[in-house]
């Protein structure tokens, strides 16, 4: 092996034991996103930044349409979506930037149907409409006190406990 030869070895051992000790020994693996793909080539996960500005796990089915999303917003509230066959948001989990839990169904329109929140120390249950308007709503405030309304089409209080 002449000179040449052995410079070029060298480097080529330097750059694998580079790669090995970044993918094999215990440093850490940067990228600014990390596709994950099946036997046959298809992708199946991808983590990184999204479309939104939030950075994201994506999860796809084997037709490659995503199923499930967990991620945080750039404001730093975690979510969780799961999507419908056609890619529509069917349950949302999220946290609002005080900390706050609530959970949206949605119909095959991708319309609210069932809102679950807690807010202060309250709850709240709302049944939505196809029109995007509360009809029923049980809660419980912070004291203690249960409640539930019904409402009319435009909004009005039907009744209430």
């Amino acid at each position: 092996m002449n000179k040449e030869q052995s410079g070029r070895l060298e480097q080529l051992e330097a750059k694998v034991a580079a790669l090995r000790e970044g993918f094999i020994g215990e440093q850490q693996v940067k990228a600014g996103r990390f596709v994950v793909l099946d036997a046959r080539g298809q992708v199946r996960a991808e983590l990184g930044p999204n479309g939104q500005g939030a950075m994201a796990l994506e999860l796809r089915n084997e037709a490659g349409q995503t199923q499930a999303v967990l991620g945080v917003h750039p404001s730093g509230s975690p979510f969780l979506l799961l999507l419908g066959a056609e890619g529509q948001p069917r349950l949302g989990v999220h946290l609002d930037p005080g900390g706050s839990p609530a959970i949206m169904l949605t119909g095959p329109d991708m319309k609210p149907r069932i809102r679950i929140a807690e807010k202060d120390g309250g709850s709240q249950v709302a049944l939505i409409d196809g029109e995007g308007r509360v009809r029923a709503a049980v809660s419980v405030l912070p004291n203690g006190t249960p409640g539930i309304l019904t409402f009319e089409e435009d909004g009005k209080l039907i009744g209430g406990d």
